[in-house]
């Protein structure tokens, strides 16, 4: 028999969750409150459970904004991992026909689905198929044998960081946190993508990194901080949540991005993670992919299935690929514009 039910704040099957590593970080109550607490977004996580163990967990959320309507998200803030932990075709199911009752009760718009493989149980319920973005994944052996996993030139630009002089250490003050979080707003400004607001990132300072759920590891150049890359602990898989450096001149040639990674993979094999998942990418970013590869790492597709039952259906991959002219107006306008107004644009598009 297997029982479906929604998650409630006072389950014990939440240390299930926590106690296992076939469960992401973003199966965790944790990541559930951040996101509650962050956005403001319902979180419905559907269980499905059997004689008190715990076999699989569907992490949603409702998303809603006045004009734009309502949304059932699975995993909000993550493409690939957190969905389906379990292979059993009826407990995907079971879970799916919850979700169903639930996003029509709730007169949603549509239901998008996140997966780091095919589901084909969704697609058999009548949910849409896409393919918006690739994923990049660097297998963790040991140091040596992934040092040379990396391309000549790569393991060129982690030298010569180290003989310019660049450290790369982990932050201990959430004031450092806050001028990586200045870089990282420089640096989608720059791209012409809205980016959130600085309360997420005290939220995951507060309830990730100084639970040793996260890390945040800074390129400093004597003590000044030129950059650095946040990763999520999620099971055994290490993942590249953000990686940004300054774009002056002055610290072109430091190669900040190749120092940030490496120590990545290094923090990765110490701490006995199996993968080190580099984050998605669009098709097209060729040089971004190009990048990635050159760590040793091979890409997969990821899929995102949707349901529509009373809306237009997104163009997520359009989001960061096309408007050319609106990434330009964004990128003249003024940053005290730029902040809340980008923070507003992440509750939805999310």
């Amino acid at each position: 028999m297997i029982n479906v039910e929604k998650m409630e704040d006072y389950d014990s099957f939440w240390d299930q969750v926590h106690s296992t590593d076939l469960y992401s970080i973003y199966h965790t109550k944790i990541w559930k409150d951040l996101i509650e607490e962050t956005f403001k977004h319902t979180s419905m996580y559907i269980m499905a459970s059997n004689n008190g163990n715990l076999i699989d967990v569907l992490p949603c959320f409702l998303i809603k904004k006045y004009f734009l309507g309502k949304k059932l998200v699975s995993t909000p803030y993550e493409a690939c991992n957190g969905g389906f932990s379990s292979s059993q075709v009826e407990v995907r199911k079971a879970l799916i026909e919850r979700i169903l009752k639930y996003a029509q009760e709730s007169k949603v718009k549509y239901i998008e689905i996140r997966s780091g493989f095919p589901i084909n149980e969704l697609k058999e319920l009548g949910f849409i198929e896409k393919r918006p973005f690739v994923i990049s994944e660097v297998p963790l052996i040991d140091i040596d044998k992934n040092w040379e996993m990396l391309s000549r030139n790569h393991r060129r630009n982690v030298r010569i960081s180290r003989k310019k002089g660049l450290s790369v250490v982990p932050a201990t003050r959430w004031s450092e946190m806050k001028l990586f979080y200045g870089i990282l707003f420089d640096h989608y400004t720059n791209l012409g993508v809205p980016f959130f607001g600085e309360e997420f990132f005290r939220q995951i300072w507060e309830k990730l990194i100084q639970k040793d759920h996260a890390s945040l590891l800074l390129a400093k150049l004597k003590e000044e901080v030129i950059g650095g890359h946040l990763l999520f602990f999620s099971g055994k898989t290490l993942i590249s949540k953000y990686s940004a450096v300054k774009k002056d001149n002055e610290f072109s040639k430091l190669y900040a991005s190749y120092a940030l990674f490496w120590e990545g993979i290094r923090l990765g094999i110490i701490n006995n993670f199996t993968n080190f998942n580099l984050g998605i990418t669009g098709e097209s970013n060729t040089g971004l992919l190009d990048f990635k590869s050159r760590f040793g790492s091979k890409i997969s597709p990821i899929y995102f299935y949707y349901y529509p039952i009373r809306g237009k259906l997104p163009a997520l991959d359009k989001y960061y690929s096309g408007f050319s002219l609106l990434k330009k107006i964004w990128r003249a306008t003024p940053t005290i514009l730029t902040s809340p107004i980008g923070q507003k644009i992440n509750e939805w598009i999310c």
